[in-house]
């Protein structure tokens, strides 16, 4: 059993280095290769496909939002109210040809934004609260690994023979930095190591220059203390980088400029050294006070008798 997790932040509408979205570096890239090496090796897996992305409120207490919607809502460590969205799009799928699958998370992307920020919006509903999808950092990271968790813990209970192994595979567009809670870090840590369920985490982003996964931890008794940081040995990393060139090196221009001839090029050495020698100005351009001794020591000089038989 395999749980892909695609976590649909904030940074998967940015373009990277290249020019391509994470979301299509996530998708047309990692899960395109990926499914490409299954099908190599024959690999038969039972794959369910999840969408997840926290959305935040802008909001100072619980009655600015409507009464259905209050029951939905949790606060953070810093006061800020906020809803886990999650979207199954395959659910325990098996297929030879996993071509299907990426065209219908493309569909997914294209109104994954405005449905998860306009999912309450109603009619008869004024002055809702400003809604925006948080970064990868603050998302629901460890929520989604112990979602998987709850169905991995009973696997032995109606056991299929057809399948064996479970695996749990976050894609995030971040850099495997996540702010999390203590707690929740510590229990999903136990709960990972007790059932030896592999937990893989991909990064389509930029690797920092720092050390990831990295993991920090929210104080809740005071703001003066500082954070403390935690690298999780029960999380395996990689960063995903696509292995085909640059389009760049590829690109054929349809209009071939003629190419300069020796004699060509002595005229235009000669052009531009000709127009280089100016007489106006000094040799050194910065010089400034040759330049003005040059131009005030040439100036008619007007004598002083004359000036004053003229007043």
């Amino acid at each position: 059993m395999v749980y892909l997790f695609l976590q649909m932040s904030s940074e998967m509408w940015d373009f990277d280095i290249h020019g391509d979205l994470y979301f299509e570096k996530a998708v047309n890239g990692f899960l395109a290769d990926l499914f490409q090496k299954w099908k190599k090796h024959g690999s038969n897996h039972e794959v369910t496909i999840v969408l997840f992305s926290r959305t935040y409120y802008e909001a100072n207490s619980l009655e600015d939002f409507p009464e259905f919607m209050q029951e939905c809502l949790q606060k953070d460590y810093k006061g800020r109210y906020y809803e886990d969205f999650y979207r199954v799009a395959v659910q325990n799928e098996r297929y030879d040809d996993w071509s299907n699958v990426l065209r219908l998370l493309r569909r997914h992307f294209i109104d994954y934004h405005q449905s998860v920020l306009n999912h309450h919006q109603c009619a008869y509903v004024d002055n809702m609260p400003r809604a925006f999808n948080s970064c990868a950092a603050q998302g629901n990271f460890l929520e989604v690994l112990n979602m998987s968790l709850n169905v991995f813990e009973k696997h032995y209970l109606d056991r299929s023979f057809d399948r064996t192994g479970q695996l749990s595979v976050v894609i995030t567009p971040g850099v495997g930095v996540f702010a999390v809670d203590r707690e929740l870090t510590n229990v999903t840590k136990q709960r990972i190591i007790d059932s030896g369920v592999g937990s893989d985490l991909v990064c389509v982003g930029e690797q920092p220059l720092h050390a990831v996964p990295l993991l920090k931890f929210h104080n809740k008794d005071s703001i003066i203390t500082a954070d403390d940081y935690s690298m999780p040995h029960w999380i395996n990393l990689s960063f995903y980088s696509n292995k085909k060139p640059s389009v760049y090196s590829n690109f054929i221009p349809r209009i071939k400029l003629p190419s300069l001839s020796l004699d060509s090029k002595e005229l235009v050495a000669e052009d531009n050294s000709s127009e280089s020698e100016d007489e106006t100005f000094p040799n050194n351009v910065y010089d400034h006070d040759a330049f003005d001794s040059q131009v005030f020591n040439n100036l008619p000089t007007v004598p002083c008798s004359k000036l004053s038989s003229n007043r």
